[in-house]
């Protein structure tokens, strides 16, 4: 079994403390009824999101990944837990509240064209969260001052005004959409951006030019960022760290270079191994053969989650569900054998 060490080491290597952190989640549950019984599709998650920082969660379709991101937003209010965001719970506050929330914290969603009115034109699109809450200084809006901010946001993430405000949605790409969804989650200048899947219903080719768009964002207006992704090679290059999800449970939390080059998990290592490698000349990655399908989420193994799946199971496994512990400096690991320690 693993030994963990001191959480003081944590801080030091990178991870923010409770105290430090942009958004802090505490033992998040997210629970749909299913008739008479429970859909279990977020189990007691704890993270934190530290200023300035990129924290990717990756995992396989039905981790829990986008519930956890919709539960942050409070869309639908988690079952339980805590989402502590510039210091207020948002779980536990009422709507006039959260209401006021709402402009520091936003969401880009996975489909950049359905999540775009259609009816709408894109001045009034981009323009909806200044009409909702005003504009961030406080400073009393004007159908000009409005009209100026919308412009110059249009143009900060790659389109020209002059011919993209007056058109609708279905007039536009993907990846044209996905732009006005990111200056429409920029114009109140939030602190913290929820990215779910913001590139995978998008072209290779446009995915890199929306990477470096929010990118770019993200160090012009100091934005910290929680990326949400199936696609690990996406989430090693945008990242200061990354969480890993199976089934409703954080399994491996680390910075992306540790997690990347010394996974600890065996489910991380299998995602790892299955990343397609464009270099012809390397040798294929050893890898780890999964066993069966994802259990269901309604009725998940006990111990660890993924026991039913993994090579290197025992009898412990079962009987017991292990803790997300810190095995080095900043590298959490729920794993009662963990690899490479």
């Amino acid at each position: 079994m693993i030994d963990s060490v001191p959480e003081s080491d944590t801080v030091s290597s990178g991870e923010p403390s409770p105290n430090d952190a942009v958004l802090c989640v505490e033992d998040l549950v997210v629970e749909f009824p299913v008739g008479r019984r429970k859909l279990h599709a977020v189990s007691g998650v704890t993270f934190q999101v530290g200023e300035g920082e990129t924290l990717g969660i990756v995992g396989e379709s039905g981790c829990g990944k986008s519930s956890t991101g919709r539960a942050i937003m409070q869309l639908p209010r988690p079952t339980s837990g805590k989402v502590i965001f510039e210091g207020r719970d948002l779980v536990a506050i009422g709507q006039k509240d959260l209401r006021d929330v709402r402009p520091r914290l936003q969401m880009i969603f996975q489909d950049p064209i359905s999540s775009l009115n259609p009816r709408q034109r894109v001045s009034d699109i981009v323009g909806g969260p200044i009409d909702n809450h005003g504009l961030p200084s406080g400073v009393s809006v004007t159908k000009a001052s409005r009209d100026d901010r919308v412009a110059t946001f249009l143009e900060t993430v790659g389109l020209d005004p002059a011919s993209t405000m007056s058109r609708r949605p279905h007039e536009f790409s993907g990846g044209q959409c996905q732009r006005i969804n990111i200056a429409r989650a920029l114009i109140l200048e939030p602190r913290l951006v929820i990215c779910d899947e913001p590139v995978s219903a998008l072209d290779v080719s446009i995915q890199a030019q929306i990477i470096n768009l929010l990118e770019d964002m993200k160090n012009r207006y100091g934005l910290s960022l929680l990326f949400i992704s199936h696609d690990l090679a996406v989430v090693k290059n945008v990242s200061d760290r990354v969480a890993v999800m199976y089934l409703g449970k954080l399994v491996e939390v680390a910075g992306a270079d540790e997690i990347y080059s010394r996974p600890m998990h065996p489910y991380t290592v299998a995602l790892l191994a299955a990343v397609p490698e464009p270099d012809p000349d390397r040798p294929p990655s050893p890898e780890i053969g999964l066993r069966g399908d994802l259990p269901s989420p309604i009725d998940p193994p006990s111990g660890c989650r993924f026991r039913t799946r993994c090579p290197y199971v025992q009898d412990l496994c079962s009987e017991q569900e292990p803790p997300l512990v810190q095995v080095t400096p900043g590298h959490r690991v729920a794993c009662h054998f963990p690899m490479g320690k």
